[in-house]
């Protein structure tokens, strides 16, 4: 799932009563980020 960093969103707890790594979920968090527009043209070259 993706999705803008401006939107609103929650990361709420997970109860799995049967304690199995299957029944439950997972998740990886990150980011994916761009240049800075307001830095264009400035600092190091590539």
């Amino acid at each position: 799932m993706f999705f803008r960093v401006t939107a609103w969103h929650e990361v709420r707890p997970v109860n799995c009563p049967s304690k199995q790594h299957a029944d439950s979920r997972f998740a990886i968090n990150g980011w994916l980020c761009g240049p800075d527009p307001a830095n264009r043209g400035h600092g190091v070259s590539r």
